[in-house]
């Protein structure tokens, strides 16, 4: 495998955008799915130069010789030191050839720059985790991931506040935070 070049993407209605797309709901199950409208959404709000104080949202395409590799959508939300990697495929003929573990280290090595693009690192308090940078995966199995409870307490409340915009009081947050033990 030749090391593809990664390109953030920046024109919803670019070829490479309908590839993107194309790859997204071939390789994600609709029930994993966010509607394609609201990435294309969020890509033209992001390509018109907005973006938001505490957090930024990359949608990468890895290209090998004008072909389409792999795809990773995540965010990184600077008050919990977090990214939240909501997508990361790779075409169907490169499985199990080492681009998505590929595509995974270079996602992971852009928080740094994220980090610095937001402000730097916020300083240390309650709740925050002690490193510099996390990056979750969802859906995971709780039973084989050990994960400090605050982080995820932290995680849970980025992800459903933060991304989704719940509130503390929707039954859909209070069975995620009944998922923490002890």
């Amino acid at each position: 495998m030749l090391e593809p070049i990664v390109l953030e993407l920046t024109d919803p209605d670019s070829d490479l955008t309908e590839q993107t797309l194309a790859l997204y709901e071939a390789a994600f199950p609709v029930e994993e799915r966010a509607p394609l409208v609201y990435l294309l959404e969020d890509l033209r709000w992001q390509a018109q130069g907005n973006r938001q104080a505490e957090q930024v949202r990359h949608f990468l395409a890895a290209v090998e010789a004008d072909h389409l590799d792999g795809i990773s959508l995540y965010g990184y939300y600077r008050d919990y030191r977090l990214a939240f990697l909501a997508y990361l495929a790779t075409s169907p003929q490169l499985s199990g050839k080492g681009l998505g573990a590929w595509l995974l280290k270079h996602t992971v090595g852009r928080l740094p720059a994220d980090a610095e693009l937001l402000g730097g690192l916020p300083p240390l308090g309650k709740g925050l985790p002690p490193v510099a940078y996390h990056l979750m995966f969802l859906p995971v199995d709780p039973d084989q991931v050990i994960i400090d409870q605050d982080l995820k307490r932290s995680a849970i409340q980025t992800t459903l506040q933060g991304a989704y915009g719940l509130d503390q009081e929707s039954e859909y947050y209070r069975q995620a935070i009944a998922t923490l033990k002890g």
